[in-house]
């Protein structure tokens, strides 16, 4: 089981579009001690399973995205489940903005 780690976005700055559709940006970040936990295992195809059932879980998910084009960059027909254990979630991250906000 892997970590990843929550962070709060204290400034962002869009600079432009890439070719791949994601955005250069400059941003100042500064970690918290949240996070979520992933794990992962072989299979003949690319998916994330999540616990939470909000978040998606098809080709618009970025784990997936990510994990595919690892795939492709690498040539290999293998895949990956990419199993997500959501411990950060929407409620929280306003919880402790609006706790940075009136500090």
């Amino acid at each position: 089981m892997i970590r990843a780690y929550a962070k709060i976005n204290l400034g962002l700055q869009i600079l432009g579009r890439r070719r791949d559709g994601f955005h250069d940006i400059q941003t100042i970040l500064h970690p918290v001690d949240i996070f979520d936990e992933i794990s992962f295992d072989r299979c003949d195809d690319v998916c994330v399973d999540c616990d939470n059932p909000e978040v998606p879980t098809g080709s618009s998910n970025v784990c997936v995205r990510a994990a595919a084009a690892l795939r492709d960059s690498l040539g290999t027909k293998k895949g990956v489940r990419i199993r997500l254990k959501k411990k950060i979630v929407r409620a929280l991250i306003h919880e402790i903005v609006v706790d940075i906000d009136e500090a």
